[in-house]
């Protein structure tokens, strides 16, 4: 999976086109994957995530997880930390660990649907996914809005399967739209759709 910004100067001819930032280790959507799966919740891991992100109802958050955004390059960035903290702080909640098997033996069953899995899932688990998700839209947004400030007057376009992401489409949209230009994105879709 790949994580680039590009930049073309002109949009009926991909000549002129010049890479921006790119990600320096692990893609969104395979952040994404790694924390489903560490959390008992399968592959793939983007829509069963935004799906229960948006289930918290209010829960207080278990824990806040910073930025992302590489050093080197602020156009780049790295989810391979925000990964490791999610894991780090299910390796020192042991609470989690009866829930993560229970949706694990689910998915042995082949219950691998929103409707199976969020029954199984505490409100200290919903609240971690929508803090996970919070930070990897954050990360995206707010480094793709600094982009479309300085290099993108008249449209942008976001393609990726984190593109369907609900949160990641609404701030994107919000945001450029705000500033007066249009804003593309999949249909909301997931090219890896999760089983219906």
């Amino acid at each position: 999976m790949h994580s680039q910004d590009w930049r073309a100067t002109d949009y009926l001819k991909f000549f002129n086109i010049a890479e921006l930032g790119k990600r320096r280790d692990d893609a969104a959507g395979e952040a994404y994957d790694k924390v489903a799966k560490l959390l008992g919740l399968g592959y793939p891991g983007g829509p069963i995530l935004d799906r229960l992100a948006a289930a918290t109802n209010g829960v207080p958050a278990p824990v806040k997880f910073g930025g992302n955004q590489d050093a080197r390059n602020p156009y780049d960035f790295s989810f391979s930390g925000l990964k490791t903290a999610v894991l780090y702080h299910v390796r020192e909640h042991p609470e989690y660990s009866a829930e993560i098997r229970s949706r694990e033996e689910a998915l042995v069953r082949g219950e691998r649907k929103y409707e199976q899995l969020l029954p199984l899932c505490s409100g200290r688990t919903l609240a971690l996914v929508r803090e996970f998700q919070n930070a990897v839209c954050a990360t995206l947004s707010s480094e793709r809005l600094v982009l479309r400030k300085k290099y993108l007057r008249k449209a942008f376009w976001y393609q990726a399967a984190v593109a369907a992401n609900s949160q990641l489409r609404a701030t994107l949209k919000t945001g450029r739209e705000a500033k007066g230009s249009k804003y593309f994105s999949p249909a909301g879709r997931s090219p890896r759709t999760m089983p219906q």
